[in-house]
């Protein structure tokens, strides 16, 4: 009866929008050739997996750092989880669904995963360590992990307030003479200011908004991969800032006990297709049989302290300390490329504003 087989094996697979719809198919008639059948329906409490709403960096770090203290406190996981809920009303949602899960006996790192509080390499680093017992190292490694990114983030942002408060001078000193002298209407003078602020916020709408856009049709997806690597001084910066982030990532799976061939393919970049392109001929040369530190060193441009740090840890079998200790290593060295680029970037910025600030005035003079 391959009609009745293949409509059970279809039936078996119907999701619905709030749980997994299981059926069974049930009554087969004795003749062979046709088949009298009721489904019962099964409702699965286990809803789907979704793709998660990203967590930002700084909720992430004080999660995990939250994790990490209630764990090595001795704290059952569903206190620790419930302590994270004071965190922010970003992820109280996704918290109160982990516990709910893990009342339900789900595991934490599939738990957390299926109410959208982790995934990709977080999972897995949680799964391993949780397997194995070791969950407090790995919270603390996944806090410093987000606690980086943070700090670089943090610093470029404080680095642009200046020059903000420059700009807003910008948009309201210039006119003011007009509007003292009568030449220009208080509406006037408003209008001005508000179209100039519509008009720079468009630009930095687009200017945000450009790379995703560019990654809708291939052909430009493509060109703006390679420029991102190729720009000079702007791309050897991001191809290290991308390189960090690998190692980094693969160090904590390789921690966590997870094997190599898969911890690359876990830790790959997937935002940048030129920089994944490189990373595949690792997995390549995994797959092939070559050693950790000969399949890093076929990654197009990667340092080659990485690959000696690497070739070290893999002979007295501590890689994961060795690329542990070259992404600390690395870390600094970006975060000190990134102060520069924090220091120079609002000098750029006050240069600009300073010349707009300027042409502004001799118009307004001229007219």
């Amino acid at each position: 009866m391959p009609w009745f087989i293949s409509l059970q094996w279809w039936v078996n697979r119907v999701v619905c929008h709030d749980g997994t719809l299981n059926c069974k198919a049930n009554g087969a008639s004795n003749d062979g050739d046709c088949a009298e059948f009721n489904i019962d329906l099964e409702y699965s409490e286990e809803l789907p997996v979704k793709s998660p709403k990203p967590i930002s960096a700084g909720l992430n770090a004080r999660l995990f750092q939250t994790l990490a203290q209630a764990e090595r406190a001795g704290l059952p996981i569903e206190q620790s989880l419930k302590l994270c809920a004071e965190i922010g009303p970003d992820i109280d949602v996704a918290i109160a669904n982990t516990r709910k899960r893990i009342t339900g006996g789900a595991s934490l790192a599939d738990g957390g995963r299926r109410a959208g509080l982790w995934s990709g390499a977080e999972f897995e680093v949680i799964k391993a360590a949780e397997a194995s017992g070791g969950l407090a190292p790995m919270f603390q490694r996944l806090a410093d992990f987000h606690q980086l990114r943070l700090v670089g983030r943090q610093e470029l942002r404080s680095g642009l307030i200046m020059p903000g408060i420059l700009l807003a001078a910008a948009l309201l000193i210039p006119p003011l003479p007009a509007l003292v002298s009568g030449d220009l209407s208080l509406g006037q003078y408003v209008w001005n200011i508000v179209r100039a602020i519509l008009s720079l916020g468009l630009v930095v709408v687009i200017a945000a908004q450009l790379p995703r856009l560019l990654r809708r049709w291939p052909t430009t997806a493509v060109a703006f991969d390679r420029l991102q690597v190729v720009m000079p001084l702007i791309g050897p910066w991001y191809f290290r800032r991308q390189m960090r982030e690998f190692i980094n990532t693969l160090a904590l799976l390789l921690a966590a006990g997870i094997p190599a061939h898969e911890g690359v393919r876990l830790a790959t970049p997937m935002t940048n297709s030129l920089v994944r392109r490189r990373v595949d001929e690792m997995s390549e040369a995994l797959a092939n049989g070559a050693g950790f530190a000969d399949a890093l060193a076929t990654i197009e441009g990667i340092n080659q302290q990485a690959v000696a740090m690497a070739s070290s840890g893999e002979a007295a079998g501590k890689l994961d300390e060795l690329l542990r200790h070259y992404s600390e290593l690395e870390n600094e060295l970006t975060r000190r490329q990134e102060r520069q680029l924090t220091t120079w970037l609002p000098r750029a910025v006050y240069l600009l504003v300073a010349g707009w600030a300027g042409w502004q005035v001799v118009t307004n003079f001229i007219g």
